[in-house]
């Protein structure tokens, strides 16, 4: 896509993708650190986590 992308439509993507990184990274900061979540998150964690990866595992196999 970039090869054959002139050079300012290039910088126009990459400058939007590094605004919207920044709009997820600030997303998630405030969601981490809401005190609903964050208790959520302390008593579902210990088998939130393995289930993540036991997903992720599972999509890479089968993908």
């Amino acid at each position: 896509m970039f090869r054959a992308s002139p050079p300012a439509q290039t910088a126009v993507t990459i400058a939007v993708f590094l605004v919207l990184v920044a709009v997820w990274v600030y997303g998630a900061r405030l969601l981490g650190r809401h005190p609903t979540v964050v208790r959520l998150l302390e008593r579902v964690a210990h088998w939130l986590v393995p289930a993540v990866f036991v997903v992720i595992g599972l999509v890479i196999l089968l993908g």
